[in-house]
């Protein structure tokens, strides 16, 4: 079952507490996990990150493997998860309309929720 990343598990997990320059084996085994398909994230990650042309925007762009496609069914997935599970937004998140869709559990995961 792939783990599905979002962009502030990125820019924390490399820029903030664990830079490839200290922790060189970790994103050695990211990069297999990632090519292995065990790691994907949503195109939304990547239209994030391209707002800063940094280190890590050139990273994700030579790992697109790994993004997908915010597609309509991928939506309507969402959709009947959040009228299932309604508490996966909080309440700020409703009012300060930072709904990050993209963000959810892959559908395969929902028996952990």
């Amino acid at each position: 079952m792939p783990f599905c990343v979002d962009t502030s598990a990125w820019m924390d997990g490399r820029q903030r507490h664990y830079p490839p320059d200290v922790f060189p084996s970790l994103w050695l085994r990211l990069e297999e996990r990632i090519a292995a398909g065990h790691i994907i994230c949503s195109e939304e990650v990547y239209v994030e990150l391209a707002k800063k042309a940094d280190d890590l925007h050139k990273w994700i762009q030579g790992r697109k493997e790994m993004l997908l496609p915010l597609t309509e069914a991928v939506q309507a997935q969402a959709v009947q998860l959040l009228s299932q599970y309604p508490r996966l937004l909080t309440r700020f998140a409703i009012v300060r309309r930072r709904i990050p869709l993209w963000s959810l559990p892959p559908s395969s995961m929902v028996r952990w929720l």
